[in-house]
């Protein structure tokens, strides 16, 4: 079994790619640009080993642009975002809205959640308010 896998677009901000190699076998895994096959990082993982790559730190994708992708010769587990739990460090943090309705409007709390160990931060607020047949909108900001 084998990995290919896009990841996302990688701006040259903060990029990260947790990989776990859940086999008994070593894996070969290349991350590389899809539009630029020479800018990659080429490794080898041991067997259940979990490991974190920072593109952004990586001297070889500085002031790159470009799709990521991740190849591997074996299954790998993946997961990649633009910002790492501070709390696990073993995973991504997702961007969740809620919705709360109230009274003539309503708020979208926008949370930051890590999936592995349930970390919250909050990044702020959106309230819509109906007001003179239109909709009012402000953002509350949390920090």
């Amino acid at each position: 079994m084998t990995t290919k896998m896009t990841l996302g677009l990688y701006d040259g901000g903060p990029f990260y790619i947790l990989l776990t190699n859940p086999n008994a076998l070593e894996a070969n895994v290349k991350i590389y640009l899809k539009e630029d096959p020479e800018v990659k990082k080429e490794f080898k993982m041991r067997p259940r080993e979990h490991a974190t790559v920072e593109l952004s730190s990586e001297d070889a994708f500085k002031g790159k642009i470009g799709t990521v992708m991740v190849e591997a010769d074996v299954g790998l587990i993946i997961d990649w975002g633009e910002y790492l739990c501070p709390k696990c460090k073993r995973a991504t943090l997702e961007l969740k809205p809620k919705r709360i309705d109230e009274g003539e409007g309503f708020v979208v709390v926008y949370e930051w959640v890590c999936k592995k160990c349930g970390y919250r931060e909050t990044e702020g607020k959106l309230v819509a308010v109906r007001r003179d047949g239109g909709v009012e909108l402000t953002f509350q900001p949390s920090k």
